[in-house]
């Protein structure tokens, strides 16, 4: 009887899957957006969030094996989804001038294509004052309630000014199918819809 590598070896070898990484800066609606992709199509949805609120029950955020972890975590979630032919959707905030953010992206997505799987990135975009008035709408709030020292507008603040939290034109290319979204007066939903069918992305159902 063949065992659990076989198993999955196997089932990689029928399904490819599909990853969707949705970036932008803080509070423009990553994972609202994501979560209207996931429900779409079926994918699974891993956010950043999802790890990041986990490991701050154990470190604070400006700890060593937060960031570590944080990002293992991440791509060992991506490598296994990937092997298993198990479609994702997951959230980043990008920095574009920080060295270490490309090696991450680069690393996930080569985890992709290693198992024969399609990578595509949706950018969202809006002004840093809308930011500002989501970053306290009660959902964003309630999804993060380890996070709360991290989402001041102080905060935010220094994050833009620190950071390049938007891509340059053809900057992405590299990595495949892309799309840039403006959030400001486009929902959730139609951000999603936008998504599914720019990438071409099965629907469920």
């Amino acid at each position: 009887m063949a065992g659990p590598a076989a198993f999955w070896s196997r089932r990689a070898a029928r399904v490819t899957m599909s990853y969707v990484l949705i970036v932008g800066p803080p509070a423009v609606g990553k994972a609202t957006v994501a979560r209207e992709v996931a429900r779409l199509t079926g994918f699974r949805l891993v956010p950043s969030t999802l790890t990041a609120e986990m490991l701050l029950d154990v470190f604070r955020r400006s700890e060593r094996p937060f960031s570590r972890l944080h990002v293992e975590f991440q791509q060992r979630i991506l490598e296994e989804a990937a092997a298993a032919g198990v479609s994702l959707v997951s959230t980043a905030a990008w920095a574009f001038n920080e060295e270490l953010d490309w090696a991450i992206s680069r690393s996930r997505f080569e985890a992709v294509r290693i198992h024969g799987g399609k990578t595509f990135i949706a950018e969202l975009e809006a002004p840093f004052v809308t930011r500002l008035v989501r970053n306290h709408f009660p959902d964003r709030v309630r999804a993060k309630p380890n996070q709360q020292a991290t989402l001041t507008d102080d905060v935010m603040r220094e994050m833009e000014a620190k950071y390049r939290l938007s891509s340059d034109s053809g900057e992405l290319d590299e990595f495949g199918p892309y799309l840039r979204i403006d959030t400001t007066r486009v929902s959730a939903g139609e951000a999603a819809r936008l998504i599914v069918a720019g990438f071409g992305l099965p629907l469920t159902g």
